[in-house]
């Protein structure tokens, strides 16, 4: 996404971790918990732009070397720069904006991905973070946690059932684009482009190769 509105430059997208704060998880905002900065507000909400990522010292920061490349960049044209990109994990009835209040010009795009890789994914998600403490076997995890609905995201079923019916059913549906992992896979140009077409954003054969080429992954 951030690739597509800065013309396939991947000097503006940041790295994990400094992408967290270029393009922020929507849960943060309302998060409660005990680690330190994970509860909301979220800062990033304000501070962030797709130009501009102020800071204000008081938080520590890991994207020095960013934002010092990026001031160094001519600026981003203003319909690009006044454009924010989130990510969220939420099923829809717990997407963090209500229907009645989501603004018109909002653009979501949601993945869908075959149950079966899904919870090989979230298996090895599961297992491999401390902060899960889980280490139960793949047998326990598929029957007593994938199944059952008890993974981190909830229910796979639900979740994409949700949004099939969002995309499908309500009001909304036409700023909603429903997209496959695994076709995502088999023919990046393809997706990219329909995303492109979505977000009305101008991709040449040229940007669309440089997209394709910096989001490749294995």
């Amino acid at each position: 996404m951030l690739l597509l509105l800065h013309g396939g430059d991947a000097r503006r997208c940041a790295q994990h971790p400094a992408l967290q704060r270029q393009a922020p998880w929507l849960e943060r905002c309302w998060m409660r918990c005990s680690q330190p900065g994970l509860w909301g507000p979220c800062p990033e909400l304000d501070w962030y732009s797709l130009d501009a990522m102020g800071v204000d010292g008081t938080l520590a920061r890991d994207d020095a070397g960013f934002r010092a490349a990026l001031a160094g960049l001519p600026p981003a044209p203003a319909d690009v720069a006044a454009r924010r990109v989130f990510k969220t994990h939420a099923p829809w009835p717990l997407f963090p904006c209500a229907e009645e209040r989501l603004d018109p010009g909002t653009k979501i795009v949601f993945i869908a991905r075959n149950p079966k890789d899904t919870c090989v994914s979230l298996f090895h998600h599961s297992t491999g973070i401390p902060a899960h403490r889980y280490s139960g076997d793949w047998a326990h995890f598929v029957d007593s946690i994938f199944l059952a609905g008890a993974s981190e995201e909830g229910d796979w079923f639900e979740h994409t059932a949700g949004w099939w019916r969002a995309k499908h059913t309500r009001a909304c549906g036409a700023q909603i684009l429903w997209l496959f992992f695994e076709e995502l896979k088999a023919d990046p140009a393809r997706e990219i482009r329909k995303v492109a077409d979505f977000l009305g954003v101008d991709c040449d054969d040229a940007t669309l190769e440089r997209v394709v080429a910096e989001s490749s992954f294995d």
